[in-house]
């Protein structure tokens, strides 16, 4: 609980989209190919960087097999060198500040690279290379489906593919009528989070929560948790406690992040959501799923102008990446031009 993941900084959003949904199918299909070594427009997939993508996928995904992440890691590179390598293609560089700024903008705060290369087994250099691949990736797929980003000067949206990923009033709310419930505001419970280093420090903030307690030194983190959702973000005695206590009630904690102390500070009762509160969030939620389908079809078109090693690199057309939502059948792209840029 409370840990932070590291991994979201290198491996790009929709990458990993794929692989959550190729787990689930691949898993249900017996048996798992044996990992070799494969090469994408002259780049090789090294069988460092595949254990460190494994390693980020298992992270998210523990009940992933070992063997069967390092064969989507192998996946996902390949498809990541095929987007990067067409943005290089077209003259574009991105040199250390530009990465990290890109990645700031996307994620809240550059990559930790010495942190990314602990969890990963390489090196920060090496991870400085693969958060610049990726980012490069990222842009040429905003390029190719015409969205329009902060690094237009760097590239331009594609103009032919400005409708990939539009989404028009009457979707909206087509989508939000076959989705309301899923919007609907939760029974939610409100904490604060204290973080100490020891059980010394813990009983020093519970002592602060007395009526007439000295002042904590350690400033709270406050946190919302839907009721819902609590049993699969904490384990059992925890999500038990967060569920029944009344406000006010205190618990020590132990965590990786270090010992907790957890205060209910009250409970907001559940309601219908509107339309024009979901908006925003159904609007991302559909474009998400436009620019899901549009990198697979690009990836296809790719495919077939690229030079890879072994031939079977790229068999099989991608999965659909699983979906909250019920999307109207008009929100679907159709598939990409194969005349490349």
């Amino acid at each position: 609980m409370f840990r932070a993941h590291h991994s979201a900084a290198v491996l790009s959003t929709l990458a990993l989209l794929f692989c959550v949904a190729e787990v689930a199918r691949a898993q249900g299909g017996g048996g798992t190919k044996v990992e070799r070594p494969a090469i994408v427009n002259g780049e090789a997939i090294t069988a460092e960087d595949v254990a460190g993508y494994a390693r980020l996928l298992m992270d998210e995904r523990p009940e992933v097999d070992p063997a069967m992440a390092r064969q989507l890691a192998r996946r996902s590179i390949a498809e990541e060198i095929l987007l990067a390598t067409e943005l290089e293609r077209l003259g574009v560089k991105l040199d250390e500040r530009v990465v990290d700024e890109y990645w700031e903008r996307r994620r809240g705060s550059k990559p930790d690279y010495d942190a990314l290369a602990t969890q990963t087994g390489t090196s920060a250099e090496r991870q400085r290379t693969l958060a610049r691949r990726a980012a490069l990736a990222e842009l040429y797929l905003m390029h190719r489906v015409g969205m329009r980003t902060e690094y237009v000067r760097l590239i331009a949206p594609d103009p032919l593919m400005v409708r990939l990923v539009t989404v028009t009033p009457s979707q909206l709310r087509e989508a939000f009528a076959a989705n309301r419930a899923y919007f609907d505001m939760p029974d939610t419970v409100d904490c604060d989070v204290y973080t100490c280093t020891d059980q010394a420090g813990a009983r020093t903030v519970l002592a602060s929560l007395e009526p007439g307690g000295p002042p904590s030194l350690i400033v709270p983190l406050h946190r919302s948790y839907a009721m819902p959702s609590l049993r699969g973000l904490f384990p059992e005695d925890v999500a038990t406690f967060l569920t029944d206590a009344p406000s006010g009630t205190t618990r020590i904690i132990e965590a990786t992040e270090g010992t907790l102390v957890v205060q209910v500070t009250g409970r907001q009762s559940g309601r219908p959501t509107t339309f024009a509160e979901s908006q925003e969030r159904l609007r991302r939620l559909l474009q998400n799923e436009l620019l899901a389908e549009a990198r697979r079809n690009l990836i296809v078109d790719l495919a077939q102008h690229a030079t890879f090693w072994p031939t079977d690199l790229f068999a099989g057309e991608p999965p659909a990446p699983p979906s909250p939502l019920k999307v109207p059948a008009d929100v679907t792209p159709p598939p990409l031009s194969e005349d490349l840029p």
